[in-house]
């Protein structure tokens, strides 16, 4: 279960395929001015960021180096408890799960006991045949999020004209029933909710108006991932989870939970206040179910970007190849792994359970591995790697705007759009159809389609913004227009964020809810 917000400037004994190694000793603490900065992102987490995301009563982050280690935590297992965690208890790790499910397909690719490119129907003939367009639905597109199957956890997308997301995937319908929230589920009953509920989101492979590849994020095609795993290893998925990498890697703390958490095996988790940590991980299986400490994860994370899990450094490339570019997840999406960077090497994954928020990362360029997490469905741990790379090993522009005064009477032109109540990233063309002026003298130039539409704006403080709209040309545009959403979204906004990026400069325009705008000017 996923949700985008912008943030502010994250094998069988014999036959395996790296030898069993233990942890090393943990390195040295960090500089006293590291850890300070550190510090910060760990009160983000609990404290979260003002008029972007709350936070978590509780978090930990562990950031490892070749030379040093920060883990610490802050807040208690319970709210009104008072028992503090620490960076030693394990935590739902949701979708980063996904990274590891993939991780074993692809060693059994590297094996040559399947292919990437092979239908999914030749392991699960029977499953492929029950699903819209099965039988053309390859392991890859399972991997990459271009299936087109309806993903049973988040369900449908709004139709156009929809203001709010169908509540229709699994995880919704069982919040309101306790019994179909703590009961097992076997992985062909996911498979079946999909079937009886969802329609494809598109064709397997297809590209869009753009000629870029579809791209939906599924669950769905996960646990299907999973069953292959069980097929062509005549193992449970557990057992493969163990044998090809917890094992391994000495990952002693980790696990695919089936069922329902034993109590303590985490700190407790929460949906909106509410205490979801007994739902049953049976609902997200190889699609997100592991439970792990975050000493585990850091190893897990250095490890497979190291290409220790692999026997041939192909195979790690072949994992990181022909991503889908700023993907809804975040990140350049390939093979159950995300550059968080967009081609600056953050590789890694997020993690959302209905109880937990999680961000696992590794960054190639200076050897750090990055974990964090917050027990809430929503909190800044989900930017954990982000943020610790920003502060820690920032970009290094030759000069970073970061005031109004920067971008005065520049065009911007929009680039995309994110809910995140719908989870839905809308992208333009860059074309002169939706474009914003914001002049030295606190007016503004508006094009909004076919309308020209004047406003003003002021900014206090670094960072906030509010937008005043005034008179329009009110011509009448195309029904399928998007002039009425854009204006309203301006006039929404409460912060906007400057960056450099290139030769460009990149203008991000929020709401409180964390809704964005996206514009880019250039030179």
């Amino acid at each position: 279960m996923r949700k985008l917000t912008i943030i502010v400037c994250v094998l069988l004994a014999m036959c395996c395929v790296v030898p069993s190694f233990a942890q090393e000793k943990p390195p040295a603490a960090p500089p006293d001015d590291v850890a300070a900065k550190l510090d910060g992102i760990l009160d983000q987490i609990v404290n979260g960021i003002p008029n972007l995301i709350p936070g978590a009563p509780a978090g930990a982050l562990l950031v490892r180096t070749k030379d040093w280690q920060y883990a610490k935590a802050k807040g208690f297992t319970m709210q009104g408890g008072s028992d503090k965690v620490t960076p030693e208890m394990a935590f739902q790790i949701g979708s980063n799960t996904k990274m590891m499910t993939s991780t074993i397909i692809l060693q059994l690719h590297e094996e040559g006991q399947l292919n990437i490119d092979d239908l999914m129907s030749k392991y699960l003939p029977d499953i492929a045949a029950r699903i819209p367009n099965g039988d053309k639905v390859t392991i890859r597109h399972l991997l990459s999020h271009r299936s087109g199957i309806w993903d049973f956890v988040d369900g449908s997308r709004p139709k156009p004209g929809e203001t709010e997301k169908p509540k229709d995937g699994l995880f919704y319908v069982a919040l309101d029933d306790e019994r179909l929230f703590t009961r097992d589920y076997t992985p062909e009953e996911l498979i079946d909710f999909a079937v009886k509920n969802g329609k494809p989101e598109f064709a397997p492979g297809s590209v869009n108006e753009e000629g870029k590849p579809n791209f939906a994020y599924c669950n769905t095609g996960y646990v299907l991932l999973g069953m292959i795993i069980e097929k062509v290893t005549g193992q449970k998925a557990e057992a493969a989870f163990r044998t090809r990498i917890f094992d391994p890697l000495g990952m002693t703390q980790s696990y695919l939970e089936t069922s329902v958490p034993k109590k303590g095996a985490t700190p407790q988790g929460y949906l909106d206040g509410r205490d979801v940590t007994n739902f049953n991980l049976s609902m997200a299986w190889t699609a997100g179910s592991v439970i792990a400490t975050p000493s585990d994860m850091a190893t897990f994370i250095t490890a497979l970007l190291t290409g220790k899990l692999f026997k041939n450094p192909a195979t790690l490339a072949l994992m990181e190849s022909d991503p889908t570019i700023n993907a809804p997840t975040g990140g350049d999406y390939a093979l159950g792994l995300q550059d968080k960077a967009h081609g600056g090497g953050l590789w890694g994954h997020g993690g959302q359970t209905l109880a937990f928020e999680s961000d696992v990362a590794y960054d190639v360029e200076t050897g750090m591995a990055i974990v964090a997490w917050g027990n809430a469905t929503s909190n800044p741990a989900a930017y954990g790697a982000t943020l610790v790379k920003g502060v820690l090993a920032p970009p290094q522009p030759t000069a970073i705007p970061l005031t109004m005064q920067d971008i005065h009477g520049k065009l911007l032109k929009l680039m995309s759009t994110y809910d995140p109540a719908t989870a839905i990233k809308r992208e333009f063309a860059q074309d002169d159809h939706y474009t914003v002026v914001f002049n030295a003298d606190g007016t503004m130039n508006i094009t909004a389609d076919c309308n020209k539409v004047s406003a003003s704006y002021t900014v206090s403080g670094q960072n906030a913004l509010t937008i005043t709209l005034g008179a329009s040309t009110l011509v009448a545009c195309a029904s399928d227009s998007f002039a009425d959403q854009f204006l309203a979204s301006l006039g929404k906004a409460t912060t906007f964020i400057i960056v450099a990026e290139a030769q460009n400069l990149d203008v991000i325009l929020l709401d409180s809810d964390g809704a964005s705008l996206s514009f880019q000017s250039t030179p």
